[in-house]
């Protein structure tokens, strides 16, 4: 019970990080989805909080915005 609460907490903290930087870099969400290899609809997901993104996506998120990755795992 307690993982359900957690979950939804850590994707939406990770998803409002990618939202900000990619709006702070004016990117779409068609053209992030480009550069890590998913469709437009599943980095709306990742934003919202809905998906559970991995942490190879990360990786690549944390170069192209250059932030370590721990940064998205911590929240503001």
């Amino acid at each position: 019970m307690s993982e359900n609460i957690i979950k939804p907490t850590f994707n939406i903290i990770v998803g409002k990080k990618i939202k900000r930087y990619r709006k702070e870099m004016k990117l779409t969400t068609e053209e992030l989805g480009r550069y890590i290899g998913v469709s437009q609809q599943q980095i709306s997901r990742y934003e919202s909080g809905i998906n559970h993104i991995n942490i190879d996506f990360l990786s690549q998120l944390s170069e192209l915005f250059k932030v370590p990755i721990q940064f998205f795992l911590i929240e503001d």
